[in-house]
């Protein structure tokens, strides 16, 4: 073996060691096995300052819950491109870039409760697969601004917690039309008002324990939660400053028209879906066609070649049987 091999053959040696090595003082504190049938990293409170580096990069369920982790960069959890599930509750987030989790086409649920987030990414709401996002016990976070900026969201949301955030106001959200879950448990609003709501149109739980809000207008009260309960909308009961009896219950047309356009929007979905199924299913029937056609179109070829074999044999029978009786 020439000097050069050996060289390179210990260089491996050495690169390989050195690196197991440092993925094995990264990844000790993560359990990683399979669970629910993804592979999972359970990293939970490992003391982690950082995102492991040296996790499986097909991870689908990371949990770095109750860890020192202070900043996350797009490069560290881009590594996990296919993660679906990422807990990042308790940890000592402040700001996160525009960029974090651009990365995460697979993300359907993200957990950053339990922080002291500022200013969250606007980018968390374009999120193209993100149902289940946890915001809440951020106390000083700007959510108002982050989602002005980041509309209209795009993200397919069916779960916003915002609870004990210390809000005033609550968040324009524009059209959600699959939002089923809103938390706002915890929060003291000054103004609550149908319009912040309006835009959410299949809305099943808001969740409101250990809250309060006022209204510009006493009757406010009253017709907040009559739209809530004409919409099957389950939610704690509200304490008003006035009997219902002196409050007819009047909607502007403003918080209709939102609530109409965000139906409409949800059925311009639904069909939308619906062609992108059918262009994918005449596609597959298109290409079952052209195999079973190039199947028949084989079969019909090899059955002619096999008759013209079958009469060039018989024909070849009949010449010898001539010959042997001439």
């Amino acid at each position: 073996m020439s000097i050069y091999k050996v060289t390179a053959f210990v260089c491996f040696v050495i690169l390989f060691k050195l690196t197991h090595e440092k993925c094995a003082d990264d990844d000790k504190g993560c359990v990683q096995t399979k669970t629910h049938g993804m592979i999972s990293a359970d990293c939970y409170n490992g003391n982690f300052r950082k995102i492991p580096q040296c996790l499986r990069s097909d991870v689908e369920i990371l949990d770095l819950s109750f860890n020192r982790i202070r900043k996350i960069t797009k490069d560290e959890i881009g590594k996990y491109k296919r993660v679906k599930i990422l807990y990042l509750s308790d940890n000592l987030l402040t700001n996160l870039d525009d960029s974090t989790f651009e990365d995460l086409g697979d993300l359907i649920t993200l957990d950053l409760s339990l922080n002291a987030i500022v200013q969250p990414p606007p980018t968390l709401f374009r999120l193209p697969s993100l149902k289940r996002l946890y915001l809440s016990q951020n106390q000083n976070i700007n959510i108002i601004d982050m989602i002005e900026q980041a509309k209209p969201i795009s993200s397919p949301l069916e779960l916003l917690d915002v609870s004990f955030d210390e809000l005033k106001t609550l968040p324009d959200l524009g059209l959600l039309p699959y939002l089923l879950l809103y938390n706002i448990s915890g929060n003291h609003l000054l103004n609550l008002k149908v319009s912040d709501i309006a835009g959410v149109c299949n809305l099943k739980v808001l969740a409101n324990a250990n809250f309060s809000a006022s209204f510009q207008n006493p009757c406010d009260c009253w017709n907040f939660q009559q739209w809530l309960r004409n919409r099957d909308v389950e939610f704690t009961q509200i304490p008003c400053q006035i009997t219902q009896e002196n409050c007819p219950y009047n909607i502007s047309q403003e918080d209709l028209k939102t609530f109409n356009d965000c139906k409409s929007r949800q059925e311009v979905d639904r069909k939308a879906t619906l062609f992108v199924i059918g262009i994918s299913a005449a596609a597959v029937i298109a290409v079952l066609a052209l195999v079973i056609i190039g199947y028949i179109i084989y079969r019909r070829k090899r059955n002619r070649k096999f008759l013209r074999k079958k009469q060039s044999n018989i024909l070849l029978d009949e010449k010898k049987e001539t010959a042997g009786f001439l």
